[in-house]
């Protein structure tokens, strides 16, 4: 006569604590817990200072993206579009323009993931370099 013993065997293994071997009428074994999703890429924060704030025609103006942030990465590219200059890629830029009006500045930012920013606009005036014009009867 043969017998046929079968038996239901359930390993543990967690972490680096090593492998435990559950058998039915043993200790419960712990619940089966599914790992947390991967984390969910943050978009990155476009931030820029402009100086001066306002200038004169042929007048240098600094736009800085050192501000620019990202939480959960790094900011690897910059993207400005800047009326009367097109796009432009460093994270420093200088300008300048030839004639006096008020030009828009963008900034879109892009993360080591591939997440870009929203795009932060703002825009500068740029006046006259000539002196005012006094009319017909003089300055004085």
């Amino acid at each position: 006569m043969t017998r046929r013993l079968m038996a239901l065997a359930l390993i543990a293994c967690v972490g680096l604590a090593g492998c435990t071997l559950y058998v039915p009428g043993g200790p419960t074994p712990p619940p089966i817990v599914a790992p947390d999703p991967e984390p969910t890429n943050q978009r990155p924060l476009a931030l820029y200072s402009m100086s001066p704030g306002a200038a004169a025609v042929g007048e240098s103006v600094t736009l800085d993206a050192f501000q620019s942030r990202d939480y959960d990465g790094q900011v690897v590219a910059h993207h400005w579009l800047i009326d009367g200059h097109g796009t432009q890629t460093a994270s420093i830029v200088v300008v300048s323009w030839d004639h006096p009006g008020v030009y828009r500045i963008e900034l879109i930012v892009t993360d080591n993931d591939g997440a870009r920013s929203d795009a932060t606009d703002g825009q500068i005036t740029i006046t006259s370099s000539e002196p005012p014009s006094c009319g017909g009867g003089g300055c004085g």
